[in-house]
């Protein structure tokens, strides 16, 4: 197998008159989407930099930025997939110096992916190759229908928000309350047990994460409950689940955690007749 590097002699194979950091042999996407994903790529690394204009160029690696780079070819299975990793790994020029960088691999029409992501870099930011791989898995749309190149832009675009994100310390203190009038800092549209004020997912994965929980409630109705107040009504009546999703927490992470789960039984009220409640 013959692989291509458009870092150096390889651009024309890859699709392009000058060095790129996508290489396309197959001729998967089409002209104008090669060459805006060219410039995406080339942008990524300044835009995550946190050089800042008239700084000197001590601890370059400190404040260097991602430098990503794209395979696409029509045909692949996996281990192909992850010969090309290791390919543009060895023989790529990308961020040689710091190694802060982002490779994706893809094969149009089998849908195999692969992404590596250097978490050993001196200057980290909160986009990893797990968060790479849930955005192209969003784009599985685009993808079957053959639009390769809106699905890698969409999934730059993603990368891009993520890694130059500002995400909130949440503690007891400051965490929003969905039940309680902060359902819109939850990314809800409506008072619901669900609260994810970092936007992990989507709104139609919040919904859907949403009905999961009427369905639960739903299915565990009728099961035994130690309780002797109102013992048939609560017998009757199912489990409610209160959900919340965080990128970071204040402190110690356990103990944070402990203490926002306590606050979600104590004013999410989920269900104060009959305790029949997971958070």
């Amino acid at each position: 197998q013959q692989f291509f590097d458009p870092t150096h002699a390889d651009f024309k194979q890859c699709g392009f008159t000058r060095p790129s950091l996508l290489c396309d042999p197959d001729g998967v996407l089409n002209t104008a989407y090669r060459n805006h994903l060219y410039n995406e790529l080339k942008m990524f690394e300044p835009r995550t930099s946190l050089r800042r204009r008239g700084q000197k160029m001590g601890f370059a690696c400190l404040r260097a930025g991602i430098t990503p780079a794209i395979y696409v070819v029509r045909h692949g299975d996996k281990e192909k997939i992850n010969n090309i990793t290791a390919f543009m790994r060895k023989s790529w020029s990308i961020d040689k110096r710091c190694q802060n960088i982002l490779t994706l691999v893809l094969s149009a029409n089998e849908s195999n992916y692969h992404v590596y992501r250097n978490l050993r870099a001196v200057h980290q930011t909160a986009l990893d190759n797990k968060d790479v791989g849930h955005y192209l898995n969003r784009e599985v749309d685009n993808v079957f229908d053959g639009k390769i190149g809106a699905a890698l832009s969409n999934v730059l675009k993603k990368s891009l928000q993520r890694a130059t994100a500002k995400y909130q310390q949440w503690s007891v203190s400051n965490f929003p309350n969905p039940m309680r009038g902060g359902h819109v800092d939850c990314g809800l549209n409506k008072a619901g047990p669900l609260c994810d004020p970092d936007g992990i997912f989507d709104e139609d994965e919040r919904q859907v994460l949403l009905d999961n929980i009427a369905m639960f409630e739903a299915q565990t109705r009728n099961t035994p409950v130690h309780f002797t107040r109102n013992s048939t009504y609560c017998r009757e009546k199912g489990y409610s689940i209160g959900l919340a999703v965080m990128r970071n927490v204040y402190g110690e992470k356990l103990k944070t955690l402990s203490e926002v789960t306590h606050d979600m039984l104590n004013t999410w009220r989920l269900d104060d007749t009959c305790d029949k409640h997971i958070v």
